[in-house]
């Protein structure tokens, strides 16, 4: 499911040992699917996409083991500057849309500013969009890399 915020959060089980994750994690970076490190019991990389999509997820998980299964513990969020860069968009937008409506309240309606309190309106939700868009058609790629990277062999 789509996630209306940036950030998307899921654990995948599995019968592999921590060792093995470490290993084909570490085998993708050398392959040069990913970029990042892994740790003893934590990971942070990024999916290496050949586009132009800047809102590729950068994925931190922690590996726990318990008796014959371990789980991983995936969040996946925009890169810091992205998210930056969203906040400072969605940010601009929503304060002059809220300022543009609040004169239009005040002011009984008044013809001029309502277009300007629509295309405020419509400025802050297409940004929304097309950021939560891009980055949830880059989280649903790199899940399914990730479930199918630890499938039990």
């Amino acid at each position: 499911m789509a996630s209306l915020t940036l950030q998307e959060n899921f654990i995948i089980k599995t019968y592999l040992s921590p060792s093995q994750i470490r290993q084909k994690l570490s085998n993708e970076i050398e392959a040069g699917n990913f970029k990042g490190s892994v740790q003893e019991n934590n990971f942070e990389v990024t999916r290496i996409i050949h586009s132009t999509n800047a809102l590729k997820p950068v994925m931190k998980g922690s590996i726990s083991h318990e008796i014959g299964l371990t789980e991983i513990d995936v969040t996946m969020m925009p890169d810091g500057s992205i998210r930056f860069l969203a906040t400072l968009w969605l940010g601009f937008a929503g304060f002059i849309f809220f300022t543009a409506s609040a004169f239009w309240i005040i002011s009984s309606g008044w013809e001029p500013l309502k277009d300007g309190v629509h295309a405020t309106g419509v400025f802050f939700g297409l940004g929304y969009a097309i950021i939560t868009l891009a980055f949830n058609i880059e989280t649903v790629k790199s899940k399914k890399f990730l479930k199918e990277l630890f499938e039990s062999t």
